[in-house]
C-alpha cells in the first residue's frame, strides 16, 4: 500500500480562524487542566519535603518581561513574549505562540512568602517556594 502525501492549502484568514480556535480550545482546557492543551507556557510542579519547584518553560522571554505572583496559594506566571518580524516574508507555518500570556496555579502547600526565588536560565523559569513550617510532613512519636 502506498501513501500518499497529502497537503492542505487553507485559504486566505482560514489559518487565523483555525489559531483563534486553537487558542480558545487551550484556554478552556487550561482552566480544567486537561492534556497538552494545558495552555501556554509549559509547567512542570514537583512537591519535595521541604518546598515546591515550579519550572516554566519560557524560551525567548526576558526576565523584565515576567511577572511573578503569589496571592491565597495561587502562584500567577504573566509575560509578555515578542514574535521575531522578518522583512519581505510571509508565513508559511506558525507554531510558535507569542504575545502576552498568563498561567495561575494552585499551590498544594503553604510556603513562605518572604522566601521565594526565582531565577531565569536557558529559557527555564524556576521558582523555588520553601513550605512553611506547619506544612512539612513530621513525625510523630507515640507515647507508651
Amino acid at each position: 500500500m502506498a501513501l500518499t502525501d497529502w497537503t492542505f492549502t487553507p485559504t486566505p484568514g482560514m489559518e487565523r480562524e483555525f489559531d483563534r480556535l486553537r487558542r480558545q480550545m487551550d484556554d478552556i482546557f487550561g482552566r480544567i487542566g486537561l492534556g497538552a492543551a494545558a495552555g501556554f507556557p509549559a509547567m512542570n510542579v514537583y512537591d519535595r519535603p521541604d518546598d515546591v519547584i515550579v519550572a516554566v518553560q519560557a524560551p525567548g522571554v526576558r526576565k523584565e518581561d515576567l511577572t511573578l505572583d503569589l496571592r491565597e496559594n495561587t502562584l500567577t506566571v504573566s509575560a509578555k513574549r515578542e514574535a521575531p518580524l522578518y522583512r519581505n516574508a510571509s508565513v508559511l507555518r506558525e507554531e510558535c505562540d507569542y504575545g502576552e500570556f498568563k498561567r495561575s496555579l494552585r499551590i498544594p502547600s503553604r510556603v513562605q512568602n518572604d522566601r521565594i526565588e526565582a531565577q531565569l536560565k536557558n529559557g527555564i523559569l524556576l521558582v523555588s517556594m520553601p513550605k512553611s513550617e506547619e506544612a512539612k510532613p513530621k513525625q510523630i512519636s507515640i507515647n507508651a
